[in-house]
């Protein structure tokens, strides 16, 4: 078993600021070990003018907290360190990231970035946040542990949202310039830029990281990007125009919050089709609880939340909160320690052969093997390979290889709190296998006659 020499979205694969000796176990041990007790997260709404967040009890949907002071005006973006410990706000107008100390929900500090900075994620390992600026059509990379600025990187004209693939290697920002940016995230350097139409306004990549999703603030559709060509394959109608874009945990749905059409579209990834609209308030930013059975969905022109049951896509509550609220994020449970990811030991195989890959015995302090979340993908494998995987969501993906040479394959686990492992990989390989020596068929022969061998059958 190898540790991923990658980095990754969701998951420290290396540079991990808290690392933390990884116990390799069978899965019966895995099983035995205690289930703690997840509680109902914290839901974080940034609300714009007035300066402040909004702190909502996601178990009784009323409003717990208000933290004030935060920014001078325009507050846009928030996301969280995956312990919860450290929260990023963006502050367009000041041109600020705003710190949040997630252990006492208070400003500590702020950070000069670009002009107008609009869209924050952090990277998997927590050490940098990678921060979208609107006006000077930039993104700066936050070192974490200096609260400093280590990099900008030139993107697009207008960019706005970026998102990670899930093997970590690149971002991709959306710039309203009709263009995708690609950044190496190994070398903080756009490698690839995607023409898109009219104004791309958000990007979200699918959990298997084949397609990237980006909504659109002028067009009627939506755009999917093949992630391993970088080339638009399709673009799904969606009545209006598009803000913001989430994918479901199990990769299976994509909401769209829509611009103009006031409503929320359900589209199926399987066959890019919208499968249900969700009559909503204006919506303008929507996260999924970490379980994935509720999405709480803002609105910025009614002042307030929105909760959606995810199975039935009917809106449950409506909350109201401060004026203007935009984005949301759930503060991840210090608590919660993260799952172990196990993908399983290196294989051998020849060319043509169907691999099949075994991830189940991966752990948890909190969720069953059985319900953790599965994500597979493939971070490197041969040059011209154009193999995927099936049930790439399950722990017993498999793929057939293509080509010889050597596949690496990330395997990242999600436990029922939402917090992801750090990823594993397992590599299968046909380098350097044993050739197979054929001698041919027994024979009978006459005493004292010449014998003629053949071993012309053997192969490599």
């Amino acid at each position: 078993m190898t540790k991923l020499t990658v980095n990754h979205r969701r998951a420290n694969a290396y540079g991990v600021r808290n690392f933390k000796k990884i116990l390799y176990v069978t899965v019966g041990a895995a099983l035995m070990l205690p289930m703690a007790a997840q509680a109902d997260p914290l839901a974080y709404v940034v609300q714009e003018t007035s300066n402040s967040i909004t702190v909502i009890d996601t178990e009784t949907n009323t409003i717990v907290k208000t933290i004030g002071g935060v920014g001078n005006n325009n507050l846009v973006s928030i996301d969280f360190t995956q312990d919860g410990s450290l929260a990023y706000v963006t502050d367009q107008f000041s041109h600020r990231v705003i710190i949040i100390d997630g252990a006492t929900d208070t400003v500590g500090g702020s950070i000069f970035v670009g002009q107008r900075p609009s869209d924050i994620e952090f990277t998997p390992d927590d050490e940098f946040a990678y921060v979208t600026n609107y006006g000077s059509s930039t993104v700066s990379v936050i070192e974490t542990a200096t609260s400093s600025v280590a990099a900008t990187i030139s993107v697009g004209s207008q960019p706005f949202g970026v998102e990670f693939t899930p093997d970590g290697g690149f971002a991709y920002v959306a710039n309203e310039n009709s263009s995708i940016s690609v950044i190496d995230t190994a070398t903080k350097t756009v490698v690839d830029t995607i023409t898109v139409a009219g104004r791309p306004r958000h990007v979200t990549i699918t959990p298997d990281g084949n397609f990237a999703y980006v909504t659109n603030f002028v067009t009627n559709f939506v755009t999917v990007i093949d992630t391993a060509t970088n080339v638009v394959v399709t673009t799904i109608p969606v009545g209006g125009t598009s803000r913001d874009i989430e994918i479901t945990a199990d990769g299976a749905f994509a909401y769209v919050m829509g611009g103009n059409t006031l409503d929320i579209k359900v589209i199926d990834i399987a066959t890019n089709t919208i499968t249900a609209t969700i009559p909503t308030h204006s919506p303008f930013g929507l996260k999924f609880t970490p379980d994935g059975s509720l999405a709480y969905v803002s609105s910025i022109f009614t002042a307030t939340v929105s909760v959606i049951d995810t199975a039935t896509n009917t809106v449950i509550e409506v909350i109201p909160v401060a004026p203007r609220p935009r984005d949301i994020a759930f503060k991840p449970d210090a608590s919660n320690e993260k799952p172990t990811a196990a993908a399983g030991l290196d294989q051998a195989i020849r060319a043509g052969d169907t691999v099949s890959l075994d991830g189940s015995a991966s752990f948890d302090d909190n969720t069953e093997s059985v319900d953790l979340g599965y994500s597979w993908s493939f971070a490197s494998q041969p040059a011209g390979s154009t193999t995927t995987l099936t049930d790439a969501m399950t722990a017993t993906p498999s793929f057939t290889a293509d080509l010889a040479g050597t596949y690496d394959i990330a395997l990242i686990v999600t436990d029922e709190g939402g917090l992801d492992s750090d990823a594993d990989s397992v590599s299968v390989s046909s380098d350097n296998l044993a050739p197979t020596a054929i001698a041919g068929e027994g024979q009978l022969v006459i005493l004292g006659s010449n014998v003629y061998l053949d071993g012309s059958g053997s192969n490599d």
